[in-house]
């Protein structure tokens, strides 16, 4: 009987422990907040999105060893910080890849959008979505219900053209996909032996170590000259 109530304490005293540490990573939503711009992210957080393309590494105080569940959006701050770091570090493999990634995300949002219209209109007829189709080039016949059946069987064969679209895309992005940990590695390293001195990388704001490179980057191109 003491060994089974020593059981039953036991258990009962790792539930409670179990219950200490989930409410110790338990954040409220209403709590969190996040960087905004590359003047305050931190250098690390933003290598690892670039690693992880886990936008979570934007949120401010948070456990980044255990990272809050989050039911919202961070697409558009992420957005607005990559454009930040693009105009301020010149560049040109990144702005590349970036364009191409914002043209496959326009494709896709594209394709879904004409194909959900299309399965629509196989049963009732919509105006705008009749002209979504015209703007990408294909016309629906709408003089009898037969020959507008045909014409949307056509369609939906003519927007595989935004399938081929995407898969080109998606292959021509992956082989300019630049390889975020490694070049975070070796400029970190590129950096402090150029200053002299080693650097936080979670305290220094993204914007600070560009600016940093921007300057070893422009007095090496006056040696040279």
């Amino acid at each position: 009987m003491q060994t089974i109530k020593r059981q039953m304490s036991l258990s009962s005293g790792l539930r409670r422990v179990g219950t200490i540490l989930q409410r110790k990573h338990t954040v409220n939503p209403n709590q969190l907040k996040w960087y905004a711009s590359i003047e305050f992210l931190p250098v690390r957080n933003f290598y690892k999105i670039l690693d992880t393309e886990d936008l979570r590494w934007l949120l401010k105080g948070v456990d980044y060893e255990m990272l809050p569940k989050i039911d919202f959006s961070l697409d558009e701050v992420w957005t607005n910080i990559w454009e930040e770091f693009l105009e301020l570090s010149k560049d040109r493999d990144y702005k590349i890849y970036f364009d191409g990634l914002r043209r496959l995300a326009k494709t896709e949002n594209l394709y879904e959008l004409l194909k959900a219209e299309c399965f629509t209109l196989y049963f009732r007829y919509n105006q705008q979505y009749a002209d979504d189709l015209l703007k990408e080039g294909i016309t629906l016949n709408i003089n009898s219900r037969s020959e507008y059946l045909e014409s949307l069987d056509l369609a939906i064969t003519r927007l595989n053209k935004f399938k081929t679209q995407i898969t080109l895309l998606d292959k021509e992005l992956k082989a300019r996909v630049p390889k975020g940990k490694t070049n975070f590695e070796d400029l970190v390293f590129f950096v402090e032996v150029y200053q002299g001195f080693p650097i936080n990388i979670d305290t220094l704001s993204i914007k600070r170590f560009v600016l940093m490179l921007n300057k070893i980057k422009e007095e090496n191109g006056k040696r040279k000259n």
